[in-house]
């Protein structure tokens, strides 16, 4: 797949100039999940005895270096929000959830009032929105 598979090959509306020989390391590791899958059933259903899966592993991605902003470009982002109005005094706030929390954007987007607890200075992230899906309690 990486080296003779062609991309976007017999597709109506890519042009010929998209078509590049290989697939990406994601596109191959998600068609061998689908393929361990459907395996696995063939065995758990005793049309096979033993999956050609058994022994092949994904495809090792490079992984890159995450830039992070230094203390200055922080400070200089924290600037920003004119706080004197609303949105931007809720966008102030809400990158600081995010910074001191460590939290995601997605499970700050699900938090709800009644997760805030004001006297204890604390913020519960529920384990419905929470991608581990366990629920934690961060300190503000």
């Amino acid at each position: 797949m990486r080296e003779e598979v062609v991309r976007w090959e017999d597709h109506k509306y890519r042009p010929k100039s998209a078509q590049t020989v290989g697939l990406s390391i994601e596109t191959v590791n998600t068609r061998l999940k689908t393929l361990r899958v459907f395996f696995s059933c063939l065995v758990d259903e005793s049309y096979i005895f033993e999956s050609p899966m058994d022994g092949v592993k994904n495809l090792r991605k490079e992984e890159s270096n995450i830039e992070v902003l230094d203390a200055d470009e922080l400070r200089q982002l924290l600037m920003i929000p004119d706080q004197s109005f609303y949105s931007e005094f809720r966008d102030y706030v809400l990158m600081h959830l995010l910074i001191d929390g460590m939290m995601r954007i997605s499970e700050a987007q699900g938090l709800r009032v009644q997760n805030f607890d004001f006297n204890g200075n604390s913020v519960t992230i529920p384990a419905a929105i929470a991608k581990s899906r366990k629920a934690r309690t961060l300190a503000l």
